[in-house]
């Protein structure tokens, strides 16, 4: 048993099955570290001929990062509810970035992550954050299987 595990969510139901798997290896005193990070677009047009991605004025930007602040200090409160250590936190920016230097700060053991199975052309494209994850850092990394099943 693990007394320091980093549990990243994104908001899907996906991605909170790590929180299942992250129950299953903390230790009885241990801490599960609930963190969100979201990428916030800096640039004004989109790959795509006629998209446009709007850029977040600050207050808009407050108003995501707190909402995903609530999203994620529900899932700790739950954790906790059940009698687990848990900590919540959320950070803007690269997410594998913001992913590794969080598990560092918290000095984590393991980071447990769900991977939503992209393949081919748009792994190419938007990249893998477990991947990049997996090349960098340091302790194991706990992957959940892209699919939703209950076993």
């Amino acid at each position: 048993m693990l007394e320091k595990v980093m549990v990243t969510v994104d908001g899907s139901a996906l991605s909170e099955k790590a929180i299942d798997h992250a129950r299953n290896i903390v230790a009885p005193n241990g801490t599960i570290h609930v963190f969100s990070v979201f990428e916030v677009p800096e640039v004004a047009t989109g790959a795509y001929p006629g998209y446009v991605i709007p850029k977040m004025d600050s207050e808009t930007l407050a108003d995501a990062k707190t909402g995903a602040y609530r999203y994620v200090k529900r899932l700790a409160d739950e954790l906790q509810a059940d009698g687990y250590q848990a900590t919540a936190d959320v950070d803007t920016g690269s997410p594998a970035e913001r992913i590794i230097a969080k598990a560092k700060e918290y000095e984590a053991q393991t980071i447990v992550i769900s991977t939503h199975g992209r393949s081919g052309f748009n792994q190419w494209l938007f990249g893998s954050v477990t991947q990049q994850i997996l090349r960098q850092m340091p302790c194991p990394v706990f992957v959940v299987p892209g699919r939703l099943a209950d076993d």
